[in-house]
């Protein structure tokens, strides 16, 4: 798995994941995640068009991680394909208690993205 940390154009911030994600893979992106959220209250991008495959149980990690500082979450936007990462998405969100979005959109250019861990 690669995952890229950084803030768009507009401020939000963007988790950029790729790849195979197993729940001890996502557990670094999750804990920067937390800890940028920490600094700054934005919105939460998790851009995951290009992810291959990932173990369901990530989303425990990422809500774990995230708990402690959801109000610091403007709000929830995920982009990604097919209907598990929606669900999974939309659950997180529920859990998490904060605004929620759904972009779906292709692949077809996401930029780099770079190996953080």
């Amino acid at each position: 798995m690669s995952w890229r940390l950084f803030k768009d154009p507009d401020g939000a911030l963007v988790v950029s994941l790729a790849g195979g994600l197993s729940r001890y893979e996502s557990d670094e992106a999750a804990r920067q995640v937390a800890l940028a959220l920490e600094r700054e209250a934005m919105r939460l991008v998790i851009d995951a068009r290009r992810l291959e495959d990932y173990d369901p149980a990530c989303r425990e990690v990422w809500q774990a991680r995230l708990l402690p500082v959801r109000q610091r979450i403007r709000r929830l936007i995920f982009r990604g394909r097919g209907s598990l990462p929606r669900w999974d998405a939309m659950l997180a969100a529920v859990f998490l208690r904060v605004p929620y979005e759904f972009q779906t959109v292709p692949l077809a250019d996401p930029g780099p993205v770079a190996a953080s861990a």
